[in-house]
């Protein structure tokens, strides 16, 4: 590990999210933890996984100096079920949610809101309105930046944002 940093890139059923959270100011051995989640993306198309002639060399120089997970799975192969399960621990169905389109509700603690508690900052920059904050996953952050600037194709309000 690098500075005491403890970095962790994922890779599996997951929508480009990234939750970052760090103290305002960190002791010598208290991590900075960056969670980084991609959306149906395989590992073997990614660099720091092995793969050539593929261009990821941010997620490359991150996964150079952190720790990156060789084995990843979803236990459903839904974005905001996912999420959920990443952030609180729990099963979908112990959650009430098995589909996208429905809302965290109130109960399980949700890791940003566990690292909160532990005196970390905390903030969330989501690519897909299914990650919006009234789906529910905002809680425990400082700040949650949801805005979509990317309309679908057949019109309407913006559903995604570029990873730029």
């Amino acid at each position: 590990m690098t500075g005491g940093a403890f970095r962790v890139a994922l890779s599996g059923t997951l929508l480009l999210a990234a939750a970052a959270s760090w103290a305002a100011s960190p002791p010598a051995a208290r991590p900075t933890v960056l969670l980084i989640t991609l959306d149906t993306t395989r590992a073997d198309h990614l660099g720091c996984y092995g793969a050539q002639g593929v261009k990821t060399p941010v997620l490359d120089r991150l996964a150079a100096g952190g720790v990156v997970l060789e084995q990843a799975r979803a236990h459903v192969p839904l974005t905001l079920p996912s999420h959920a399960t990443l952030m609180t621990g729990r099963l979908p169905s112990t959650l009430n949610l098995r589909v996208n389109g429905l809302v965290l509700r109130q109960g399980p603690w949700t890791l940003a809101e566990r690292l909160r508690a532990e005196g970390y900052r905390t903030a969330a920059v989501v690519a897909s309105v299914i990650l919006a904050k009234s789906r529910g996953l905002a809680r425990g952050f400082d700040a949650y930046d949801d805005k979509m600037t990317l309309q679908p194709r057949g019109g309407g309000a913006p559903e995604e944002r570029r990873a730029e």
